[in-house]
């Protein structure tokens, strides 16, 4: 397994990294990002089962990491790290599914602890979804089976494209992701991303970034519509998120987006 520390505060990423025996928990890998976007490049790169994570941090913050984390699809349990005992925090925690929340300053054995249980929760939520797994596969097999007898049968090209043509009319819709399409095309989402790379060169999530940012920059250029117009029309219901994922791809907000093309 793989853990990824994320706190602006070196000393502390260093203590938390160093203080503890991670491998007897079965973590191989200890990784840090000193920022949201340090973490976001590690996200894109390597796979991480435990997210620990401090909420205060300059520019992005830890809960629009994890609202990033939770939008990608990406599987990873999540724990808050605060130095403040403030309840706006614990309800966001808990809207976001986050699996644990621990008061800084507190002891190596506390983190650790609840590292652990975010791995037992992992373990548990795996082979629940193994036996999930299994019946989707189950499922394609007696569909496909059904498809050969009644001579329906989708190719490829055809469910990618369907695929397509579900992301392009939903662009507005923020639970669009590859669960809901696997959802709506009846498919296991396994298969359904590995086809829709192989054809498109680009995972379904990527995919989605990638058209919500081509349609954000062509409703930027109407005068009539708020920014937050547009970032709701383009499926975030966060501003800043959505400000920060512009950024990202284009390399400038969307105000400054506006200004040079109107």
């Amino acid at each position: 397994m793989n853990l990824l520390i994320v706190n602006d505060e070196r000393l502390t990423t260093k203590l938390i990294k160093e203080k503890t025996d991670w491998t007897s928990l079965g973590i191989q890998n200890v990784l840090c990002a000193y920022s949201a976007q340090e973490a976001q490049e590690i996200f894109e790169s390597e796979p991480v089962d435990i997210l620990l994570c401090d909420i205060e941090m300059p520019g992005e913050d830890g809960i629009q990491l994890i609202r990033w984390v939770k939008e990608q699809n990406l599987d990873c349990e999540c724990i808050f790290l605060t130095c403040h005992a403030d309840f706006k925090y614990a309800h966001e925690a808990i809207k976001l599914g986050i699996t644990d929340y621990v008061l800084l300053p507190a002891r190596n054995e506390e983190i650790r602890k609840s590292v652990e249980r975010a791995i037992q929760q992992r373990l548990q939520r795996h082979s629940h979804e193994e036996i999930y797994e299994y019946g989707q596969k189950w499922l394609d097999a007696q569909t496909e089976e059904l498809n050969k007898k009644t001579g329906v049968r989708r190719t490829q090209e055809e469910i990618v494209q369907e695929c397509i043509n579900h992301i392009q009319a939903h662009l507005a819709d923020p639970e669009l992701s590859v669960n809901h399409l696997a959802s709506e095309l009846y498919m296991n989402r396994v298969y359904l991303n590995r086809i829709f790379k192989n054809l498109q060169k680009v995972s379904i999530s990527q995919y989605i970034i990638n058209e919500r940012m081509k349609l954000a920059a062509q409703l930027l250029k109407k005068p009539s519509l708020t920014l937050n117009a547009v970032s709701e029309g383009v499926g975030y219901n966060s501003y800043s998120y959505f400000v920060a994922a512009f950024k990202k791809y284009y390399g400038c907000t969307p105000s400054q987006y506006r200004k040079e093309n109107i």
